[in-house]
């Protein structure tokens, strides 16, 4: 007999009563029925995963590259509610290395400070990540988010927070900082050279004319036809004024006002580069470790953020020539062409 009559016989047999079976039933002596069984298509399907943010982006129409934001607004809200301070601050954001801190700045950052989302009894994190920009708005907005409340604020910064980003932090409660976080000298800048500069090749001109009598003439003519005397007095009040910005910022319990305008000059004057990096030991030994936190959960925090739109703009740098930024609440986010270095 071949094998597939072998089975139409099997399929034909009749069935003898020791061969029925009750459904579900089972050969257990005590007659426990047997899990019924399951297909593939019974058990439940899991939604795949969303695609990650760098395939997003990449696949955004040049024309319509804000369709990403609200993906970025929403990953950033879930890291902010699987952290284990989530309850405790309201959120806001300065983030924004590539474009200066400005008039535009503190406008977004006030409007988003008094709005209905905030809940006036939690002190406000500022994640704050920035190169600097003009001293007026970041003196406007850390005194606004420091009498706002009887709470203050508190800054995070993930990386950087250079020059008018130093300014503003000094008002703060508290700076949650990291070993790669760094703070800046608060001289301001013109032209994007430090106006103290300008006090410094003087001198060194003045030290040339003397060693060398003969080119006094020709370096006074061309400092006559180049540098009127109305910028020498301009660039040393600015610099005055940052000092005044940074003391009144600092005034705080427990500081004296004599303390507070040895670490504004410090800090203005202290400094031969405008680009040198005051790292987390050194502010902390200048402000204290009261005010200086460091690798706390609000740090961490930011620096996952931080990493996230590292990937972010790695993708609109590469495939859009753009950046992303965060001012305000997480969904405050805009782009801007990307600065060739």
């Amino acid at each position: 007999m071949s094998t597939t009559d072998a089975i139409s016989a099997e399929a034909n047999r009749p069935v003898s009563r020791g061969d029925e079976r009750t459904p579900g039933a089972s050969d257990d002596p005590e007659g426990i029925p047997s899990p019924p069984s399951t297909t593939p298509s019974d058990v439940p399907q899991q939604a795949p995963p969303p695609p990650h943010i760098i395939t997003v982006i990449a696949g955004l129409d040049a024309k319509n590259l804000r369709v990403a934001f609200r993906r970025i607004a929403e990953d950033i809200g879930s890291f902010i509610d699987q952290s284990e301070i989530a309850a405790k601050y309201n959120f806001l954001f300065l983030y924004n290395e590539q474009s200066p801190i400005s008039e535009s700045t503190s406008n977004t950052i006030y409007s988003a400070a008094s709005s209905d989302f905030r809940d006036r009894a939690k002190p406000i994190l500022l994640l704050l990540h920035t190169k600097g920009g003009s001293p007026v708005p970041a003196y406007l907005i850390s005194r606004y988010l420091k009498t706002s409340t009887n709470l203050g604020f508190v800054v995070s910064v993930p990386r950087r927070a250079k020059s008018a980003g130093t300014l503003l932090a000094l008002g703060a409660r508290e700076i949650h900082m990291g070993m790669m976080s760094e703070l800046g000298p608060v001289d301001p800048q013109f032209r994007k050279l430090p106006a103290l500069g300008l006090g410094t090749a003087l001198d060194y001109i003045a030290g040339v004319c003397e060693n060398h009598p003969a080119a006094a003439d020709m370096l006074a003519s061309y400092l006559q036809k180049t540098l009127s005397i109305q910028h020498l007095g301009l660039y040393e009040r600015v610099s005055k004024s940052a000092t005044h910005y940074a003391q009144r910022l600092l005034k705080r319990d427990g500081l004296s006002e004599v303390k507070a305008v040895e670490i504004a000059e410090r800090l203005v004057y202290g400094y031969k580069d405008h680009s040198f990096a005051i790292d987390c030991d050194e502010i902390k030994s200048i402000l204290g470790e009261e005010i200086v936190k460091i690798e706390t959960p609000e740090y961490q925090l930011a620096n996952q953020i931080h990493q996230y739109m590292e990937q972010v703009n790695l993708a609109y740098g590469f495939f859009h020539k753009k950046y992303c930024s965060i001012t305000g609440r997480a969904d405050g986010l805009d782009t801007n062409t990307l600065e060739e270095d």
